[in-house]
């Protein structure tokens, strides 16, 4: 089993692989020509995706601090 790096993000990745572990293009083979043509679209795919789930990380995360700080405070009132 060999390695290549992914000509989207530059990763190591297995020889044989069909998708890029690490941001998600498909990695087919195509021409030069095609290649240059999707290689934006697709890198900037994967950052848009990427970003759109460490919002909804964030989100969870704000939601759930102020969820247990509302309770902390409700268990501090009352006793």
């Amino acid at each position: 089993m060999g390695y290549m790096r992914c000509p989207f993000c530059g990763q190591e990745i297995d020889s044989e692989a069909k998708k890029c572990f690490f941001c998600g293009s498909i990695l087919s083979e195509i021409s030069h020509h095609e290649e240059s043509k999707q290689t934006p679209k697709q890198h900037d795919t994967s950052k848009k995706e990427l970003s759109a789930g460490m919002n909804k990380i964030t989100l969870i995360l704000l939601l759930g601090a102020a969820f247990l700080g509302m309770a902390f405070l409700l268990i501090s009132h009352f006793d």
